[in-house]
């Protein structure tokens, strides 16, 4: 919960700008946070030298925002998503104003970024993060590859498996830990993988790194790795749109070890739902959104269904001179095919 510690403004008309001041200094928030308040207020400030006018916390109507957003687009050269992530501070601040009680204008509720960017992200497949542990590497960089397979193995967040150690494993079977981001408790089979790089450190893995360090240094592990495949990428940026081929490992980042995880499970055929228990997805759609699929690999994975095998009783029917069908054979095949399904879920 944001609270402004003995805050107590009255309901007056303030300068937005003066008001994200008192926000940064007095909300009690993460630094990471205060630095990205601090990097949006810098860009406000552009926008009113651009527009030449000081708004006011009642002026930031539709109009305004919309103005703002045009300003990044097309003056800053902005991706839609560096836009939206502008405007949740920004409509968080507008509220925040209003709750503390300055004026506002109502209407900033109903103007929200409607430009839609899918995110291009990738995962790897079990061979590429084999082909980062067979690295022969030391010191700092040992470490980020190391902690990076650890995250591809449990599909947790940087900020969680960056930071796990002896006191979260339970004999010598498990992973368990309270997840920074939503404060769920999870319970992970330690994989041997893992186990391997754990025995390395005798449990005691080194710290963690920079977020920032860490992304430079697992990409250019990546491509020592090999990791090259050219990715298309197709991304607005501004007013134009740029078209490109980007080799994979420059793609990679912390993340796409908990992408990379949650993937190779559903490819294994551990059933969704019992991976959901370990991102913590609430939809199946949310999921399949999460996962990286492409059509060759759906293909392959479908290949191994019971649908698509050869079956007894469908050899009998094409085979037959009858053109009469034994439904009895199809539905036991059914009920069987079902049967082994609950047994595999159960």
């Amino acid at each position: 919960m944001i609270q402004l510690p003995n805050a107590h403004f009255g309901r007056l008309d303030i300068r937005f700008l003066k008001f994200l001041g008192h926000l940064i200094n007095k909300v009690n928030w993460a630094s990471f946070t205060v630095n990205n308040y601090k990097h949006f207020g810098k860009r406000w400030r552009a926008f009113e030298r651009y527009t030449n006018h000081i708004y006011r916390t009642s002026q930031l109507t539709r109009d305004t925002l919309a103005a703002y957003k045009e300003f990044l687009k097309s003056e800053r050269n902005y991706a839609p998503s560096s836009i939206k992530s502008d405007f949740r501070k920004l409509h968080a601040a507008i509220t925040l104003s209003d709750k503390v009680g300055y004026n506002t204008c109502a209407d900033h509720y109903f103007y929200r970024i409607t430009d839609k960017e899918e995110p291009y992200t990738v995962y790897l497949n079990e061979f590429e993060i084999l082909s980062l542990l067979k690295l022969k590497i030391d010191g700092a960089r040992e470490h980020i590859r190391d902690q990076f397979v650890i995250g591809c193995y449990t599909a947790l967040r940087f900020g969680d498996y960056s930071l796990l150690d002896e006191h979260n494993i339970i004999d010598d079977r498990f992973f368990t830990r309270r997840t920074n981001k939503t404060g769920e408790r999870v319970l992970i089979p330690l994989h041997p993988v893992v186990k391997f790089i754990l025995e390395k450190y005798d449990y005691r893995l080194p710290p963690s790194y920079s977020i920032q360090y860490f992304n430079r240094i697992i990409k250019l592990l990546a491509k020592a790795a090999g990791i090259k495949d050219p990715i298309f990428i197709e991304k607005l940026k501004g007013n134009d749109v740029i078209r490109r081929f980007a080799p994979k490992w420059s793609l990679i980042g912390t993340h796409t070890a908990r992408r990379s995880g949650a993937t190779n499970m559903y490819l294994a055929g551990i059933p969704v739902g019992r991976i959901m228990l370990l991102t913590g997805h609430l939809t199946e759609t949310a999921f399949f959104r999460y996962i990286k699929i492409d059509k060759i690999e759906n293909a392959l994975y479908l290949e191994k269904h019971s649908f698509f095998q050869p079956r007894y009783d469908l050899y009998k029917i094409l085979h037959s001179d009858s053109l009469e069908l034994d439904s009895s054979l199809l539905l036991a095949e059914k009920e069987e095919s079902l049967l082994a399904e609950m047994v595999h879920v159960g």
